[in-house]
């Protein structure tokens, strides 16, 4: 998705002119084609700058019915909240039901590179996307006071003004850019504070964009692209912890700070520890926000109504509307 400013025939006039091909365009500008993807870029329509919906061609920010690529909610569900789908899989429809098998004992992580971390030493104490059971609750008690509403409210919210105000900036100054990236920027920037990690060399976007790719290979020692991803992989992590890590947690041992790094510091934890527990919030805070700001966008640009809805609305309707997107796509939908 690439927004772009208002064109050079006049100012800036404040109308969506369209959603396709990865390209979102003011002032009445086509969109034009892009290609696809898992960071936001990704296009629901054709490549000629055109939205289609149902066989339909949609311009200029009109209403249609919902893309094939969103959430159908028109869709009738099972009466039971969960069955099994013709793949084998089993699917829960329902909230309550979905929270509470999440939430049960006997549900435990899998996928995320698990089998690489279950062959991490018994010394070494795993990132908490990785624990189980009351261990896991626990850490999450602990460390939820750095990601209250209240705390977000009071600590960080002149810091994402502030970081939302730069990358706006960059995209006046270059009259277009992709969503994915500015939206990147502003998750990286904020996590980082969040997490403590304020003394990285240049290059730390750069870096966990690597560390992210859009598609992983399996690591192995039997294939030559195995022994590609073994090495890509482990570079990435040498890369991220000398370059942001390290120097982040030098710095807090020398003097303690009100966020993640001092925290699992105090509790022991050795370098290698903090480094997974980083590019654990890493994942979950940057590259999952860089996500949902591109979904966000794609739902407001292409409904008309949602999008005046959202613009007139206050702060506390405006977040009922995000948490409804959040809800009728979620970060991971499968598990």
């Amino acid at each position: 998705m690439l927004l772009t400013t208002s064109s050079s025939r006049g100012g800036r006039r404040g109308r969506t002119a369209g959603l396709g091909g990865g390209h979102v365009a003011q002032d009445g500008q086509d969109g034009r084609g892009g290609r696809g993807g898992q960071d936001g870029r990704d296009a629901p329509g054709g490549q000629d700058g055109r939205d289609r919906r149902d066989g339909r061609d949609v311009q200029d920010g009109r209403d249609a019915p919902v893309s094939a690529r969103k959430a159908d909610r028109g869709r009738a569900r099972p009466t039971c909240p969960v069955d099994r789908a013709a793949d084998g899989t089993w699917q829960v429809h329902d909230f309550a039901v979905a929270r509470a098998l999440l939430r049960g004992p006997g549900t435990v992580q899998a996928g995320l590179g698990v089998e690489t971390v279950e062959k991490l030493p018994p010394r070494v104490r795993r990132p908490v996307l990785y624990r189980d059971g009351p261990e896991h609750r626990e850490h999450r008690r602990q460390t939820a006071r750095y990601f209250t509403p209240r705390r977000v409210d009071e600590h960080y919210r002149e810091l994402m003004v502030r970081i939302a105000e730069e990358q706006l900036a960059v995209l006046r100054a270059a009259g277009e850019a992709p969503l994915s990236d500015l939206a990147f920027g502003l998750a990286v920037g904020v996590v980082s504070e969040v997490v403590g990690l304020r003394y990285s060399r240049p290059g730390l976007r750069r870096r966990l964009e690597r560390f992210f790719p859009e598609k992983f290979g399996e690591p192995g020692l039997t294939s030559v692209r195995g022994l590609y991803w073994l090495v890509r992989q482990n570079t990435n992590w040498l890369r991220v912890h000398l370059a942001d890590v390290r120097p982040a947690v030098r710095a807090h041992r020398g003097r303690a700070h009100d966020d993640l790094i001092s925290h699992l510091i105090a509790e022991g934890c050795s370098d290698v520890e903090i480094l997974g527990e980083c590019l654990t919030f890493a994942a979950a805070g940057m590259v999952t926000t860089r996500e949902f700001v591109c979904l966000a966008a794609w739902h407001l640009f292409t409904d008309a109504g949602l999008r005046a809805h959202y613009r007139s609305a206050d702060e506390a309707e405006r977040l009922a509307v995000l948490q409804e997107l959040l809800r009728l796509e979620p970060v991971i939908g499968r598990l």
